[in-house]
């Protein structure tokens, strides 16, 4: 572990050992009075509501969560993973409104990857969510308009 006031720095492409508290350049900070070391807290563990819903996720564009979504019928291949069509702050809605496809990890690189592939996904995800609801509705909820 090293202190928290150690860096390294370049002068003329050449590193050297420097102490931000200090200000100027060392050897080694280990008889340093200075010397701390950053504490580092547990990583956030996901809370028993969110494991929950993320456990019985479903889709609204398919009934099979079990082949890939977008694989042709031909060469189906089994989903390895559930993408969330709308990410970030609009992932807790996505999950709660059944808005996921089952994908294969390269069908699921690809959406990751292509912007069009994403803005279909979005496109088809919005029409069928429109059967049963409102435009308004859909609108509250991810804050867009995809047709």
């Amino acid at each position: 572990m090293k202190c928290k006031h150690f860096s390294i720095h370049s002068r003329k492409y050449e590193k050297f050992k420097y102490c931000r508290k200090l200000k100027h350049e060392i050897n080694t900070c280990e008889n340093c009075k200075f010397r701390e070391y950053a504490e580092y807290k547990p990583l956030k563990k996901k809370s028993n509501k969110l494991a929950k819903l993320e456990r019985g996720r479903k889709s609204i564009l398919t009934k099979n969560m079990k082949d890939c979504y977008l694989c042709p019928p031909s060469r189906k291949k089994k989903a390895t993973s559930i993408h969330e069509i709308f990410k970030g702050s609009n992932r807790l809605q996505s999950i709660k409104n059944d808005f996921c496809v089952p994908l294969c990890d390269d069908c699921h690189r690809h959406t990751e990857e292509c912007y069009e592939l994403l803005n279909f996904l979005q496109r088809e995800c919005q029409k069928e969510f429109e059967i049963n609801h409102t435009r308004e509705e859909f609108m509250k909820i991810t804050g867009r308009n995809f047709l």
